[in-house]
């Protein structure tokens, strides 16, 4: 059984990563002063409070409670892959076509069972024009039709 400040540690460390406060955290369900109790190791938060700050956070129960979870529940943090594409799109803003391509592409192949569909959608589209402002439009009509497929499946 993890130890309960490790628990509260690795709240911490995830509410902080992800640019959260307490308060923000909390939401209405709870209270800021509960979030730091349970930080601080003071406080055992019930299975309810766990699903509900994992899912704030982004992650799985079993990343905040330090359960080993299995492999294809891990995943890749939603707010990881937000703010790769940003900083892609960043990228592109700046000049930078062939880094933004580069991370979109990364983003775009991420896989399958860890993929956010709103990411992956808008990485194949920005994929899809650089190509065709960069004069590849074979290149550019695949990326499309990967995004159709993706459509396809989901209908």
């Amino acid at each position: 059984m993890p130890e309960l400040a490790d628990t509260g540690r690795r709240i911490k460390k995830l509410r902080v990563s992800a640019g959260m406060t307490q308060h923000d955290l909390a939401g209405p369900e709870m209270s800021s002063s509960y979030i730091s109790l349970v930080e601080h190791g003071k406080r055992i938060p019930s299975g309810r409070a766990l699903k509900i700050l994992a899912e704030r956070l982004g992650v799985g129960v079993g990343e905040i409670s330090g359960d080993p979870a299995p492999a294809e529940n891990t995943g890749v943090r939603r707010l990881d892959l937000v703010g790769r594409l940003v900083a892609a799109r960043r990228q592109w803003d700046g000049g930078d076509v062939e880094g933004a391509l580069s991370e979109f592409r990364a983003l775009a192949d991420t896989e399958p069972a860890h993929r956010q569909d709103d990411v992956f959608t808008e990485a194949q589209l920005a994929i899809a024009e650089i190509l065709g402002t960069l004069g590849r439009p074979d290149e550019a009509e695949r990326a499309r039709e990967r995004l159709t497929e993706l459509i396809d499946m989901r209908d």
